[in-house]
């Protein structure tokens, strides 16, 4: 009884052993297998994603050949200790950053990835890793799970041993105590079972029941045990996605370029960076669960549209220019980038945005700018020249009027040393305007004499200053041909010696009307050489032509009653010899009082002409705020423009009323009203004679005034309203207009004056400009100096 007992619980301890080896035989290769394919598989990913991290994050520093722009990325992911190689090479200038750690020795996998930015390639990013980490988590594992399986052996073999001895050494007698506990459940006293009786296959039976109840627990205990670590190894992938997602989230913020993430079908924002916030002003609690639609970002929302539908045709979006805003309602360029990637079941968009409105801006002035200079470079009223001080004063560009002041063309003066061209009439002025040219000559501006390419002899009032045009010094100059002034100067004075001469031998009756009339030529003969000396007075010059050939009719009336009185004089005297009758002296006061009623009317009228040109020349010159009636300022105008009224063949009607009083500037009020008349003779009455110029205004206000110029010219095309304040726009370039006249009275308008400027015209029914003007103009920084010089 005893050897079979021994034989039973062998055989039975031997097949228990050998069904539990067996299985772990053959799973230990699989298990072993799995290890290593989820070993690479991991490292896999980990390799791919940083390497697509870092080819994403270089496109731009690669693009601008900065390391230090995407050094924040590298050592973002350098944190993780697997990563020990990272390179960044660019396509053209090499290798721009190398960084190794560890051991050479060390198992390294490495892979590469091509940087592509707007269709190019820019160069390829290398990653290396070892996966040591990745290897300790799996070995963990696999030892986790090895040790579970030798506790489950072990425990499975002692339980065996354990029911196989109780079955052989239990008493009988225990059997009812045993059957007893099986009713009120409780398995763990083993049902001792001896013999081939009834006993025995009861005894067998129970135990056969309360085994099954022991294996059903048993197996219940093995299922809470793999759910447990089920639940472990998920809290553990839990664990892992949630490092990733945070070292996704730390590049996502610290990248400097604008970034979001937005589901594609509706716009409703996911992510925002510390850079967008920074950019847009709008924080991320104002921003994130809300839609693109909700939040003010897109100036024309069609452009949006427009780019989800290239994205939809292309799956992606390169450095695309849209308009967008900022939360104070600022325009901001911006060149934008999207890509479209799923998550789960939803489509989403990253977003890279970049702020080029200051780099558009600049070039936008910078351009404007160029366009400026060279208009008013190639069409200002006055010769200028440019040359290169660092190639013997070689010629770069001339304007037009330099062309036609010294009879020369563009092509034969470019890329030719100034002193080839032969335009001084003198060494001596030559050397004068080499010594402002090389910077040693006190001089700032000299007047020269110069020749023509014809030989003609002129002269020119010379200014100059040194400039830096694309880093090279340059001088550029001007030249003001003063010829005219100066001929007109001398043929004045000496006018007046004549005049001088002839009144000195007048009569003694006559001495004090010559005295005021040679008063009244010094003072004209003053204002004409501050007029020539002062370039602010250059604009008066006509005035003083006109002006002078106004004087010629009263001041020649007055000579020739001089004249006559001095022979009446004469026959007087021979009569008082010969014996005085009372007809002759009758008829000598008869005409001496005619000439003198003659000498009064034309010297008043004289002076007159001179008192008006005086107050529109100090109010012109000096800018002074002073009180004034408008009437009288439209009267002094007329009276200084009549000859130029006249020779265009015109009339002024000056029909504001009196009592319109002002206290503003009475001399660029002038200069408006003199710049609308000259407009309207210059184009208005082109083709016509006849023209009639009306002057009106009436009280809007205490405080303002509607001051009305109109003309019966010809009118305005209608495509020309919107541009004729324009700077440098008109309608005769080539012909002696410069496109400044109307926009300087715009300027003088709205700045100076305060007020407003409205034009109304219709071609063939002339044309108004309507000013509201204030009767106060408003104060200015100079009006103190001005006041008291």
């Amino acid at each position: 009884m005893s050897r079979k007992t021994r034989s039973l619980r062998t055989s039975i301890l031997l097949f228990v052993a050998i069904g539990l080896a067996l299985p772990a035989l053959f799973a230990l290769p699989l298990l072993y297998n799995s290890y290593q394919v989820e070993v690479e598989r991991r490292i896999t990913l980990q390799l791919d994603q940083y390497a697509n991290i870092l080819a994403f994050g270089a496109r731009e520093p690669l693009w601008n050949l900065s390391p230090d722009g995407v050094r924040p990325l590298v050592e973002a992911i350098m944190s993780d200790p697997d990563v020990v190689t990272v390179t960044i090479v660019d396509r053209t200038a090499g290798p721009l950053m190398e960084i190794k750690r560890g051991q050479p020795a060390r198992q390294v996998r490495e892979t590469a990835r091509k940087v592509i930015y707007k269709d190019r390639e820019l160069g390829t990013v290398h990653v290396g890793v070892t996966g040591d980490t990745v290897r300790a988590q799996q070995l963990r594992q696999m030892s986790a799970f090895a040790g579970t399986a030798l506790l489950q052996l072990a425990f499975a073999a002692g339980l065996i041993f354990w029911l196989l001895r109780r079955r052989l050494v239990a008493p009988l007698a225990s059997l009812g105590n045993a059957a007893d506990a099986l009713a009120r459940g409780e398995l763990s006293q083993e049902i001792p079972s001896r013999g081939d009786d009834e006993i025995g296959h009861l005894a067998s039976r129970l135990e056969v029941t309360r085994k099954e109840l022991l294996g059903l627990f048993a197996d219940l205990e093995n299922k809470n045990e793999a759910l447990a670590r089920e639940l472990e190894e998920r809290q553990r992938s839990e664990a892992a996605r949630r490092e990733s997602e945070e070292r996704l989230a730390t590049v996502f913020a610290l990248t400097a370029a604008p970034m979001s993430v937005a589901r594609k079908d509706d716009g409703l924002f996911l992510m925002v960076n510390p850079a967008w916030e920074r950019t847009f002003g709008f924080a991320q609690g104002e921003v994130l669960d809300r839609r693109a639609s909700e939040i003010p970002l897109w100036i024309d929302e069609g452009a949006r549209e427009s780019c989800i539908a290239e994205i939809d045709s292309k799956g992606r979006l390169d450095g695309r220019e849209v308009w967008m805003r900022s939360r104070e309602g600022a325009g901001l360029l911006m060149e934008a980038s999207a890509r479209l990637f799923r998550a789960g079941n939803e489509e989403l968009l990253v977003w890279n945005l970049r702020d080029i409105t200051v780099e558009r801006a600049a070039e936008e002035a910078l351009r404007e700018s160029e366009q400026r200079f060279a208009a008013l470079f190639h069409h200002a009223p006055v010769a200028l020249c440019i040359v290169d001080l660092t190639h013997e004063a070689e010629v770069l560009d001339v304007n037009t009027q330099f062309e036609s002041d010294f009879g020369r063309t563009l092509s034969g003066c470019i890329g030719k040393p100034l002193s080839a061209l032969g335009l001084w009439a003198s060494e001596e002025d030559a050397g004068r305007f080499a010594g402002m040219l090389s910077g040693q000559g006190e001089e700032e501006k000299i007047s020269a004499w110069t020749l023509s390419a014809a030989g003609e002899r002129a002269c020119h009032d010379i200014a100059g200053r040194r400039v830096t045009l694309h880093g090279r010094a340059c001088f550029i100059w001007s030249a003001i041909d003063v010829t005219p002034i100066i001929n007109a100067k001398a043929e004045v004075e000496e006018i007046n010696r004549t005049l001088e001469d002839k009144v000195a031998r007048r009569t003694h009756d006559l001495e004090s009307a010559n005295r005021e009339l040679g008063e009244l030529l010094n003072r004209l003969q003053t204002a004409q050489t501050q007029l020539v000396q002062s370039e602010k007075l250059a604009a008066l010059g006509s005035l003083v032509a006109g002006v002078a050939h106004e004087l010629n009719t009263p001041i020649g009336n007055c000579l020739m009653v001089a004249s006559t009185l001095e022979d009446h004089r004469r026959d007087l005297q021979s009569a008082l010899e010969s014996g005085l009758r009372r007809s002759t002296l009758s008829e000598f006061m008869s005409a001496l009082t005619d000439g003198n009623d003659t000498l009064l009317r034309n010297l008043q009228k004289a002076a007159d002409l001179v008192s008006s040109f005086k107050q529109v020349a100090v109010d012109q010159i000096g800018a002074r705020r002073r009180a004034f009636d408008l009437r009288e300022i439209a009267r002094e105008i007329e009276v200084t423009l009549a000859p130029t009224f006249r020779k265009a063949g015109c009339t002024f009607a000056n029909e504001i009323p009196e009592g319109l009083d002002f206290d503003s500037y009475p001399g660029p009020l002038g200069q408006v009203i003199t710049n609308l008349a000259t407009n309207a003779i210059t184009h208005g009455f082109e083709t016509h004679a006849g023209g009639r110029i009306t002057v009106s205004a009436e009280a809007e206000s205490e405080q303002h005034v509607k001051l009305v110029f109109s003309d019966n010219g010809r009118g305005i095309p209608a495509e020309n309203l919107p541009r004729i304040f324009d700077p440098f726009f008109t309608t005769k370039l080539g012909r002696g207009g410069t496109g400044l006249g109307l926009n300087i009275v715009y300027n003088i308008v709205t700045g100076v004056l305060g007020g407003a400027i409205r034009v109304e015209s219709q071609p063939g029914h002339g044309t108004s400009f309507i000013l509201t003007l204030p009767r106060k103009a408003p104060q200015r920084a100079d009006d103190q100096e001005g006041e008291i010089a």
